[in-house]
């Protein structure tokens, strides 16, 4: 075990995956200290036959982080979407899309969008302790104080 340490830290993020990673840049960029803590190894590499779809907020909120480029022409868009019902199988109760090529979303594997995002992450100096996990929380006065399993303070 690590020996004991202790610090204040604005934000503390558990989960180094898309969400987590996201926030973290989110507010980072809104000037806050952010620390994310993350159970999975620092070379832990997200599966190559995923995919997720995002939607056209989440592609313009990475637009607007300047990483959408990195990632555009590996993305497949979402033009249109047509959702059936079991009871009616020929017919279409919702239709969307059609407007331009990302009016609902795209396609992304995975792995890319994770990689981007993790680099982004590391880019933007926010500190990342992989192989953590949190051991206990106990609330205080003013703040949460957050014990990682390595014996870290927060």
């Amino acid at each position: 075990m690590l020996a004991e340490t202790s610090r204040d830290v604005a934000h503390i993020i558990v989960g180094a995956g898309y969400a987590g990673c996201l926030l973290a840049l989110l507010l980072k960029r809104a000037g806050y200290e952010v620390l994310v803590l993350e159970k999975a190894a620092s070379n832990a590499i997200t599966s190559g036959d995923r995919y997720f779809g995002i939607a056209r907020e989440t592609r313009i909120l990475l637009q607007e982080l300047g990483l959408w480029q990195q990632m555009q022409n590996q993305c497949t868009p979402i033009a249109a979407m047509h959702i059936h019902t079991p009871a009616d199988p020929e017919r279409a109760w919702l239709s969307l899309g059609q407007e331009d090529d990302y009016v609902i979303g795209c396609v992304i594997p995975a792995h890319l969008l994770h990689e981007v995002l993790r680099v982004a992450v590391a880019d933007a100096g926010v500190v990342v302790l992989f192989e953590t996990c949190i051991a206990r929380l106990e609330q205080r006065t003013q703040r949460v104080e957050v014990t990682t399993d390595r014996g870290e303070i927060f």
